[in-house]
């Protein structure tokens, strides 16, 4: 979107503003605390965003249209997961809606496993996790989340004939992963 001259130029100015050094330090001062008591290292990093896979930077920021199809059976797209572990944070901001988004803790501890053709194993184990929220996916929701092993979160079941489900995802991340997944 950054460098595509023809999409049109208020997606492109939204796009430099949540890729940009102001968002990032406006994200690490909204969870301030939380990261500092989670990832106590980060303030040794200076708080400059570059936008991920272009530049180098302590933090690099991606701002991404990401579309769920329409539903031909009930189910979903992602189950219980959490992100990267390289990831500080992520977020969505619903353009259309459609859907919802459940927000899980442990039942029992934590249980991770991969998931079919990844390598990763962010995906919590079926029945390991319990819906604590749920969040209506509605235009112009937006979610933001400090991205630590239990910010388990799923795209809720949709059923049969609902139809696109739009979004921007938002995503901020560092060089070297932030925890280990056991």
């Amino acid at each position: 979107v950054l460098a595509d001259e023809s999409t049109f130029i208020n997606w492109r100015q939204f796009f430099e503003a949540h890729t940009s050094t102001a968002f990032l330090q406006e994200v690490v001062r909204s969870f301030g605390p939380h990261v500092m008591e989670e990832y106590p290292h980060l303030t040794k990093l200076d708080l400059q965003a570059g936008v991920r896979f272009r530049d180098e930077a302590p933090f690099s920021l991606d701002c991404q249209f990401a579309v769920n199809t329409p539903v031909t059976k009930k189910g979903t797209v992602r189950g219980p997961h959490i992100d990267d572990t390289k990831e500080l944070f992520g977020g969505m901001i619903y353009v259309d809606g459609g859907g919802e988004l459940e927000i899980h803790e442990w039942k029992n501890g934590r249980k991770f496993t991969g998931r079919k053709g990844m390598k990763k194993k962010a995906e919590c184990v079926k029945g390991s996790t319990k819906v604590v929220r749920t969040v209506k996916c509605k235009p112009g929701t937006v979610v933001l989340f400090l991205n630590t092993p239990d910010a388990i979160h799923a795209v809720a079941p949709r059923k049969r004939g609902d139809g696109f489900r739009t979004y921007i995802n938002l995503v901020g991340e560092v060089a070297e992963p932030l925890f280990e997944l056991k």
